[in-house]
């Protein structure tokens, strides 16, 4: 049916479908990083924001054009597959979709994180990851078409992206449940030992006399040069 219209406006069909993928990345990108910490909705609209590139690459057209959108179509469905698996095993384990409940997912499971971050990174497009690749050829391909803003924007929601993508790589990253200055507070923290137990205050409130109250005494003292025992 396409052949059959005028290349001028054929040109235009395409063109106006490269700025639709470029509308719809960048709108995409910026949803998902307001949609932060919610794991589910980042997912979701970064999926959709990544369907712009591949509407840029059919856009543009020509060899390089047609062969990024349908590498990066490939590319994405099988990374974002697999950060799908691995999310989904750290949601159900955390029992939330919230990315600060899975705080320390990577000491608790760290094979499930390590293919999630795997993924995040080659759904980010970092090289070496193929993810780059794709990006590469699209936006090369709006380039040689003359579609200089569409790149551009392409180029802008990549950074945009990057924060979003970091922070859910970052969080289920190896963290200790406890944080560490309570840990030192803990562990500077005196331990004692109450030798008195339920009868060093009676049921009314008022201590009792200091002779028949048990002492406190450091754990490992002598009981009999530190506590006073009822007798």
């Amino acid at each position: 049916m396409l052949a059959h219209l005028p290349a001028d406006s054929l040109a235009a069909s395409s063109a106006t479908l490269a700025w639709i993928g470029a509308l719809v990345l960048i709108a995409g990108e910026a949803a998902a990083l307001l949609s932060l910490p919610n794991l589910v909705r980042v997912f979701v609209l970064s999926t959709v924001a990544e369907l712009g590139y591949v509407l840029i690459g059919f856009g543009a057209g020509g060899p390089a054009g047609d062969t990024g959108a349908l590498m990066h179509l490939f590319l994405q469905a099988v990374m974002r597959g697999l950060v799908l698996a691995a999310g989904y095993c750290l949601v159900k384990r955390s029992g939330s979709a919230n990315l600060n409940d899975l705080a320390g997912a990577g000491k608790r499971t760290p094979a499930t994180a390590t293919l999630f971050g795997f993924g995040v990174f080659a759904v980010m497009g970092l090289s070496p990851f193929k993810g780059s690749v794709s990006k590469f050829i699209v936006l090369y391909a709006a380039i040689d078409r003359g579609l200089w803003p569409v790149a551009l924007i392409g180029t802008i929601a990549t950074v945009i992206a990057a924060p979003a993508l970091r922070w859910c790589l970052s969080k289920p990253g190896v963290r200790t449940t406890v944080p560490f200055a309570e840990q030192m507070r803990r562990a500077s923290s005196p331990h004692r030992l109450s030798l008195a137990g339920p009868m060093a205050r009676p049921a009314n409130g008022h201590p009792r006399p200091r002779h028949l109250t048990n002492t406190v005494a450091p754990v490992g003292t002598p009981l009999t040069t530190s506590a006073r025992m009822i007798v």
